[in-house]
């Protein structure tokens, strides 16, 4: 009886202290119970899915209803497909529409449980509200994207280039200027289709920029075009360093 009692208590108390981890980590958790095909979850599941407090009456359905149309298929695929071949964990984000039509992120994780025969038993997991990361995902993705096209498409030559002169990154129109393609440039360096007489000036401001005596620099240089001919442009130039990626 004692021994009972212990486990008892044991029980509570973790059930206790999981109820207080859930609500910290504004998480709800699910269980769905594959023998009998029963579907429960806690208050705060409901919370996340914007269900009215006991209404619902905890089936598949109506989780999945609660999905994006686009994002339905998606989430009920991984699913079973964590069942059919009894993989050791459940994972998906994927959005759900609340009642006021307001789309939020969720991400669920589950995990498979078998019996001491080793029969599937159960299905459990957690769902977490990711809504604001997902919004600054698809922010910086826009961004970047934005970027791109800005790089890519502006009517200005472009470029990234390493400090020992190795080009990283070159858009369409310089591409034009120098007559070069974007492959045949990222193998070679600035420097070998620099002009002799105009590389030593620019090496010095390079030198300059990289010590940290200047913040950037400008200068007209001549470009040996692919077809042999000089090519003069005016050379802008700056600095990226690694903190400045890293936002520091």
């Amino acid at each position: 009886i004692k021994h009972a009692q212990t486990e008892r208590l044991n029980a509570e108390l973790y059930n206790e202290r999981l109820s207080t981890a859930i609500q910290s980590a504004k998480a709800g958790a699910w269980h769905w119970d594959l023998r009998h095909q029963q579907v429960h979850w806690t208050p705060e599941f409901e919370t996340l899915f914007d269900y009215e407090p006991g209404s619902t009456q905890q089936v598949y359905s109506e989780w999945l209803d609660r999905i994006h149309p686009e994002d339905r298929a998606q989430a009920e695929s991984k699913l079973q497909k964590t069942i059919d071949q009894e993989l050791a964990e459940y994972r998906c984000e994927y959005r759900i529409v609340w009642r006021d039509g307001q789309i939020r992120w969720i991400d669920a994780i589950g995990e498979l449980h078998h019996d001491e025969q080793g029969n599937l038993e159960w299905l459990s997991g957690l769902v977490y509200d990711i809504t604001d990361r997902k919004q600054v995902e698809i922010a910086l993705q826009a961004s970047e994207e934005l970027f791109r096209h800005t790089f890519e498409y502006t009517s200005v030559g472009f470029c990234h280039v390493a400090l020992d002169g190795t080009w990283l990154r070159v858009n369409k129109k310089f591409c034009e200027i120098v007559g070069y393609s974007q492959a045949e440039l990222l193998v070679t360096t600035f420097q070998a289709i620099t002009e002799p007489a105009d590389l030593a000036a620019d090496l010095a401001l390079v030198t300059q920029l990289v010590n940290g005596e200047i913040t950037e620099y400008s200068l007209e240089k001549r470009y040996i075009h692919k077809q042999g001919h000089h090519v003069w442009v005016t050379l802008t130039v700056s600095l990226m360093r690694e903190n400045a990626l890293d936002g520091q």
